[in-house]
Formats: structure tokens, C-alpha cells, sequence
């Protein structure tokens, strides 16, 4: 019998590099590529325990949960959290954070 896993949870893949200051360009761009190279094989998805302030949107917020989950999502955080208290304010059809003045 073969597993089933969601699609979005299917693998993660890490990449450490290790070097001196003067080698932080290099080891960048050798991420990078490996990220470009696999990115035909790629679902698309991302792990919601690695997104990034890069992923600090709505788009990336999709990439992390598949439609129904964020659909419950979005129905919690209006249930429970009207008032945009917690920082959750990405996930779609929350409403815009409102500060008080104080």
C-alpha cells in the first residue's frame, strides 16, 4: 500500500552552507541555482513553518494551505478574531489591522 501525504507536505528540501564572510556570494548562488534546477519538480507549495517576510503576502499564504484549509482558516479568523488582533492579518479575508490612537 503506498502512503498518501498532501501534496504540499510531500518533502522539504534544506540547504545549509557553510563558510567565511567572503564566501556568502558564492554559497547564495549555488542555493539558488539548486532552488532553479528543482523547481520544475516543485508543487508549488510551501511549508507554512518556513515562510519568510519575502512570503509576508496573500500569495504566499496560498502556498503554504491547500484551499480548504485556508477556507477554514479565514472563517476562524473571522469568527474568533474580528477585531485583527493577532498576527495572522495575511490570511485572506481578514480584515486590514486597525490601530487605535492613543
Amino acid at each position: 500500500m503506498k502512503a498518501r501525504y498532501p501534496p504540499y507536505r510531500s518533502s522539504t528540501l534544506h540547504a545549509l552552507g557553510v563558510g567565511g564572510p567572503d564566501q556568502a556570494g558564492a554559497i547564495t548562488s549555488y542555493a539558488e541555482e539548486l532552488i532553479r534546477r528543482l523547481r520544475p519538480r516543485s508543487t508549488g507549495k510551501q511549508n507554512v513553518q518556513y515562510l519568510t517576510a519575502a512570503d509576508a503576502n496573500p500569495e504566499g499564504v496560498r502556498r503554504a494551505y491547500d484551499s480548504g484549509t485556508l477556507r477554514r482558516l479565514v472563517t476562524v479568523k473571522r469568527t474568533y478574531d474580528a477585531d485583527n488582533m493577532s498576527p495572522s492579518s495575511l490570511i485572506r479575508g481578514s480584515r486590514p489591522n486597525r490601530r487605535r490612537a492613543g
